[in-house]
């Protein structure tokens, strides 16, 4: 299966590092850090991408607390006037970050980006490696999530896409159904209401799939044609992203 412009949107982003362009069937989702939208973004809107901005779990893990203020500031001043699709692409990576004081800065880091986001009403992306009852955790202490949102490159159990869902997020699948995890993954592909299910060629990880992969695999777990699961799952990533 071919995306034609899914895969010219991905191509085009493959090659900067400061991008990431994991995600929604429907329009690839960037995500960029705010201070490199214009030098990284040329035309990517006109190829139908949603362009999201936030502060990553790598990138706040190395940060000391007025750093991160510093940047979380940044972020707040530059969400209110841009013209911004999602915050994103947050989260926390505990495989990165192996000791408990650079944990405590990502789930730091992350709830007040999900404030931020409940603030400018913009949904939120966001990832767990290795990291999905925390994430839960920190949902579950926010104030308020709006907008609700997408978790890219889903690797919990399927136990753990309840309480997603009930935070109003999208569950997308993609490189992590090959992974360690994997029996676990795809176990967790049925939970998942029509309605709610997204497919992502990439997430925290530098892991990639090819989008029409993940289709294939998650037609045939849930006895689905091919074509319909494209047509969903794109439907799905537009509408939670705004994308006409």
């Amino acid at each position: 299966m071919t995306f034609a412009r899914f895969d010219s949107c991905r191509q085009r982003t493959g090659g900067l590092s400061e991008l990431k362009a994991p995600s929604v069937l429907g329009g690839a989702l960037c995500a960029v850090h705010w201070q490199r939208r214009d030098v990284s973004i040329p035309d990517m809107e006109g190829q139908g991408a949603a362009i999201a901005t936030g502060l990553g779990p790598s990138s706040v893990t190395a940060m000391d607390g007025e750093q991160l203020e510093s940047e979380l500031q940044a972020l707040d001043a530059e969400l209110n006037g841009g013209d911004w699709a999602a915050v994103g692409l947050i989260g926390l990576d505990y495989r990165m970050a192996s000791d408990d004081r650079g944990r405590r800065r990502q789930r730091r880091a992350l709830s007040a980006q999900l404030d931020l986001a409940s603030r400018h009403q913009l949904p939120v992306v966001v990832g767990a490696a290795g990291a999905c009852n925390s994430l839960i955790r920190v949902f579950r202490s926010a104030s308020t999530v709006d907008s609700g949102g997408i978790v890219v490159d889903y690797e919990g159990s399927p136990r753990q896409i309840g309480p997603l869902l009930m935070h109003d997020l999208d569950i997308a699948f993609g490189p992590s159904m090959w992974g360690e995890e994997a029996r676990r993954i795809r176990a967790a592909v049925r939970q998942v209401p029509d309605d709610r299910l997204l497919v992502s060629s990439s997430g925290l990880t530098d892991s990639t799939v090819e989008i029409g992969d993940v289709i294939e695999e998650l037609a045939q777990l849930r006895g689905a044609e091919p074509a319909s699961m494209a047509t969903v799952t794109a439907e799905n990533g537009r509408r939670r992203l705004g994308i006409d």
